[in-house]
Order: C-alpha cells, then structure tokens, then sequence
C-alpha cells in the first residue's frame, strides 16, 4: 500500500538516557555522515492522528520544509511489532513554511508541542536521532522499511532484534570515522543500554517521553494518554 510507513525504534541510555560526554562523542562520530538539524511542531494530535510541520536545515544552512499527516491504527503495538501508520507528506515552500514556523513562534497559531533534534543518516533507511533542548539525553534509533507493493524490491518486515539491526550495518558505515562509530554501538547494545521503543509517544512533552523510555528500561509501567 502506497503511503504505509512501518518503522521501528530503539532507544540509547544507561540505563534510561545518555549523558552530556556520551553524546558529545556520538555526535562527534556521526559527524562524516550526512546530517540534518530538525525543528518539529505538532499542530493536531489525538488517539490516532498527528499532524505535524517541520523544518530541516542541512550542514550548509539550506532549509527545506514539509507537512506530515499520520494516521494509525494501533498506537501501541505488542511488544517486538513494528510501527504500522499510513503516512502523507507534502513539500511546503521556503517562503510558507518560514511564514508558519513565524506564526507558531509568535504565538498566531496553535501547536500541542515541538522539539529540535540532530539526525545522522547511517543508511538509506536507518537514522540516530539526538534530541536537543528539553529532550535532551534521550538518543533514538529508527529503520524505516519500503513496503510500498507496487514497487520491486521492496523490504521485508522482519523482526529482528537489535543485534542484527547493528550487524547489519557494517556494510553500511564506509566513512573514516563508521568502524569507531560501530564499535560505539555494538558496545551499548553489549551492555544492555539499547532497548526497543514499542509505544509512540509523538514527543509531545518532555515527561511523557521519559516516562515511555524508562518503561522500556524496566521502570513503572506508563499508560500514555494525549
């Protein structure tokens, strides 16, 4: 089905969410890979919608902007299932997409939360997430799959752990600095600091990301609400 996104997360921490030097250094290993500075807002939300914009902003300072609609039925899947939305894009302008993030920061609209991240490209489907401001510490991993049917050579769904997901990314990470970066990773999943995220939160609000995050870590069990 054309516009299915199926994805899963992991998140880094030890035991819940990494320190200042760790993401110093991963960002400093993810800095030969080809990056990107996202500002998200969301600007509708409920049980099993969102609607968000964003801005990105390439190493060069050149912006791009888009309008995302995601629709899901499950926001919770059982543990080990990847994310299962169907997911519409469009491209917006510079100069509309500027005129709404203006709008949004001068208080004209409303939004139900934003966040700034730094995002790494490991691989056509596969990015690190490094969440900045009141997210930051928590670090995130996503591997989207192609499930497009109509197209050949679309991905299978598997349901890997995240061992293979690493493994599998060897072949990948040919950059100068990608055996380090690797090793970075291999070694967190060794000690039991890489779990997967199995419920959505949308990143709302900085609490009820951590609360999801310590969950997967063995913590209290979290219902999420919007």
């Amino acid at each position: 089905m054309k516009n299915r996104e199926v994805e899963r997360k992991w998140v880094l921490g030890g035991p819940s969410f990494m320190c200042k030097s760790a993401i110093e250094q991963l960002v400093s290993l993810c800095s030969s890979l080809k990056t990107e500075y996202i500002h998200q807002v969301i600007l509708a939300v409920d049980d099993n919608k969102m609607l968000r914009v964003r801005c990105y902003a390439d190493s060069d300072g050149v912006r791009r902007y888009d309008l995302t609609l995601k629709i899901a039925d499950k926001i919770t899947p059982e543990m080990g299932k990847a994310l299962d939305r169907l997911e519409f894009n469009w491209d917006l302008s510079e100069s509309d997409g500027s005129k709404l993030f203006e709008a949004l920061q001068s208080g004209c609209g409303e939004m139900f939360g934003s966040l700034k991240k730094l995002r790494a490209y490991i691989d056509k489907n596969v990015t690190i997430d490094i969440f900045m401001g009141d997210l930051e510490g928590i670090v995130m991993i996503e591997k989207e799959y192609d499930v497009d049917s109509s197209e050949s050579g679309a991905d299978e769904i598997t349901e890997e752990s995240m061992f293979d997901m690493i493994t599998g990314l060897k072949d990948s990470l040919d950059t100068p600095i990608a055996p380090n970066l690797y090793s970075f990773l291999f070694n967190m999943y060794n000690r039991g600091q890489i779990r997967e995220v199995t419920h959505d939160p949308i990143y709302i609000n900085q609490n009820l990301c951590r609360s999801v995050i310590r969950e997967c870590f063995g913590g209290q069990k979290v219902i999420v609400k919007r």
